[in-house]
């Protein structure tokens, strides 16, 4: 086990958003969560990365309670995200982006910066250099010198997981990585899902495309205003006849 939720609560005004869910996220797998619109998908995101106090109850991170932590303390564990807006860089080139993600892992201090000190220097040659590496993995090395807001959509999306593989997660969140793709962007998306959970990191991805989801996960939880309804493979959750209602007249196979 990586990552355990514990009876968390999240409450906003008149609303509650995730209600008492208990998760478990196993290490080395590939973790679906899924629901309608306002299911508290999203916002179960946000707790375990520190966006949002949790009202009640704990997350558990390879043993230690991190509960409350900063972000930026919860990320420096190697709880790393992505969001649903593709808009976090738009003046800057794709390799300038991506070093802004290894960031994390740099020890260099403002002196070091000011002063441009040889581990500085360093480790900004160390940086661009990992950088480089994570747009080959993404394949995406024709494009390392367009500026952000160039890139089509599809690459946008894998833009932004570049970023949080720079980042050196061992838990990768992923918020809605298809949305807006076409077919072949989308088939692209699994094949690299599957190449990243490779390389030893815990995936857990938030999405819509069904398609995706029954395809690469190894559980499904679903998620229907804030409460957990269903857990399970693929294949159970395809027939669980209260997933279906949820997703009344959508294509679950």
């Amino acid at each position: 086990m990586l990552l355990e939720t514990k009876d968390v609560v999240k409450n906003f005004i008149g609303l509650t958003a995730v209600s008492h869910v208990d998760m478990v996220i196993n290490r080395g797998e590939i973790l679906s969560i899924i629901g309608p619109n306002g299911a508290g998908k999203t916002t179960l995101f946000n707790l375990i990365t520190g966006l949002l106090p949790c009202d009640h109850g704990h997350i558990i991170f390879r043993g230690e309670d991190i509960t409350g932590l900063p972000t930026h303390e919860i990320a420096a564990r190697g709880i790393i995200r992505t969001f649903q807006t593709t808009k976090i860089f738009s003046h800057i080139t794709v390799l300038e982006s991506v070093t802004i993600g290894r960031h994390l892992r740099t020890k260099s201090g403002l002196v070091a910066s000011l002063f441009r000190t040889k581990e500085m220097k360093r480790e900004e040659k160390e940086t661009t250099e990992e950088a480089v590496k994570i747009l080959e993995f993404m394949n995406m090395t024709a494009k390392r010198d367009f500026l952000c807001d160039n890139l089509p959509y599809g690459d946008q999306r894998k833009q932004g997981i570049a970023i949080a593989l720079a980042a050196e997660p061992t838990l990768l969140l992923l918020d809605e990585p298809a949305n807006g793709m076409n077919p072949e962007e989308t088939i692209h998306l699994m094949t690299l899902i599957n190449k990243i959970r490779e390389r030893g990191v815990t995936v857990v991805l938030v999405e819509h495309d069904m398609n995706v989801v029954m395809n690469i996960s190894d559980r499904i939880l679903v998620l229907d205003f804030g409460t957990k309804i269903a857990e399970g493979t693929p294949a159970e959750i395809r027939e669980n006849t209260r997933v279906i209602d949820v997703y009344l007249g959508e294509d679950l196979t």
